[in-house]
């Protein structure tokens, strides 16, 4: 598993986080927040829930519940944060079911880079994975 650290700010505006993530990564990345309002550290309140939303490059959101330990944040990235290659801007939300409140963090992006093999052009046969424009030059020198 790999972790990721950073700090969020509560005020927005400044230069934004980049995060540097693969294309379809799913479970093996954590990104670990702590807070800060005027760059002094923010206390995260008992009863909240914590979310990371995103906006993906195709328009489409996301949502997702994160863990909070000892004042810090943690996020699993899922394959769908990381679907689309580019820039997903995200913000980390925390809410209160009884009140309604709503406190959101400045923006940090997603940075996702894309994925070495394009999936759609990927297929698998006989325990080899070839591309359908490649494989005659693979059949060819590795058969």
């Amino acid at each position: 598993m790999i972790t990721q650290a950073f700090t969020l700010e509560l005020i927005p505006g400044g230069v934004e986080k980049r995060i540097k993530v693969s294309q379809y990564d799913s479970g093996t990345r954590t990104l670990q927040i702590s807070l800060t309002n005027a760059g002094t550290s923010f206390e995260i309140p008992a009863g909240v829930t914590v979310y990371l939303s995103g906006m993906k490059k195709d328009n489409t959101a996301f949502l997702y519940e994160c863990t909070v330990s000892e004042n810090t944040i943690y996020a699993d990235v899922t394959e769908q944060m990381t679907a689309l290659h580019g820039a997903t801007v995200c913000e980390i939300r925390l809410e209160t079911a009884a009140e309604g409140e709503r406190l959101a963090t400045a923006n940090f992006v997603l940075d996702v880079k894309p994925d070495a093999v394009n999936r759609a052009s990927v297929r698998m046969d006989s325990n080899r994975i070839y591309d359908q424009y490649y494989y005659p030059v693979y059949s060819y020198y590795y058969t």
